[in-house]
This record gives structure tokens, sequence and C-alpha cells, in this order.
């Protein structure tokens, strides 16, 4: 039984880090930081970069190239910090 609530903490938690991230992202829009859904541009996540967005760069990159994955974003990410 201890081991269903730990596992319903685990994914409370898992939650409420997704839903800041999503937070995060529609504040970042309606200050107009970050593109609209399906808007994206290699430009944007250029621009994101050196705004010291990184993660959300690493996002739009990959609302970008869907079959992108966590570790090619970061690389181009960190390229374009460069």
């Amino acid at each position: 039984m201890a081991l269903v609530y730990i596992a319903g903490v685990f994914f409370l938690i898992l939650f409420l880090m997704k839903l800041s991230h999503w937070q995060r992202i529609r504040s970042l829009r309606r200050q107009g930081v970050y593109p609209q859904p399906g808007q994206a541009s290699m430009s944007d996540v250029e621009r994101l970069v050196k705004a010291g967005h990184r993660i959300e760069a690493m996002v739009c990159y990959r609302e970008l190239f869907p079959k992108a994955g966590l570790a090619e974003a970061k690389e181009t990410v960190d390229a374009l910090n460069r």
C-alpha cells in the first residue's frame, strides 16, 4: 500500500513540474517572447537563446523538428549559444 502512495506522490510532483513549465511557456507567449503554436522558426530559437531562455529554445526547436531528440536540441542550442 505504501508503494501506491509513493507512486502517487511521484506522479503528482511530475504533473506539477509539467504544469509549471506550461505556465512559463504561456507567460512567455503573452509577452511575445515565445512564438505562438505552429508559428515557430529557427530565428525564434536563436532569439530565445540570445535572451537567455535555453530550455524554452530547446522546446521550440523540438516543436520545429518533432523527430529531434533532446540531445540534438541541446547540441543545437549550445552551438547557437557560442
